[in-house]
């Protein structure tokens, strides 16, 4: 999944990945509330991949809480694009988000399943990081990465 077999990294719009990921949301989890903010901007690229990271944490949010409200918000800069997954659940215990922003587990600190390691992994071969804010009234997760021009 990160490697294409012809060496190329396919690419998309930033903006068009989250709508489209906010987009089937909606039609499959009715009592979620899903919010797009920053998506007009179509001329931040990442690879295609980050769609799987990103639908992992919207899943996550919606699974937890199904009247969920979450905000996919995409952020650019001249070489970087934020895309970063809000909600309003109970919050990410302190192991997963360590876990999520560090990549480091040990016998009495793990996380639960293979998701977020996941988002993690695709994130990280993209050259970016994952940054976490989490409170009992929820949880922001910010994805970074270097833009991608397009092939």
């Amino acid at each position: 999944m990160l490697q294409p077999d012809n060496g190329e990294r396919a690419t998309t719009a930033a903006g068009t990945l989250v709508e489209d990921i906010a987009s089937r949301t909606r039609e499959e989890h009715d009592a979620a509330t899903v919010l797009t903010d920053g998506t007009d901007n179509e001329s931040a690229q990442v690879p295609t991949t980050l769609r799987q990271a990103v639908d992992e944490l919207v899943s996550n949010a919606v699974a937890v809480k199904a009247t969920a409200t979450v905000e996919i918000a995409v952020d650019s800069g001249d070489d970087w694009v934020d895309v970063s997954v809000t909600d309003d659940g109970p919050g990410l215990p302190a192991m997963e988000a360590e876990v999520l922003e560090t990549g480091e587990e040990g016998p009495l600190n793990h996380g639960k399943g293979l998701g977020l390691w996941m988002v993690r992994m695709i994130v990280t071969q993209a050259g970016g990081n994952v940054s976490v804010e989490s409170t009992t009234d929820g949880t922001t997760v910010r994805l970074r990465l270097p833009t991608v021009l397009p092939q």
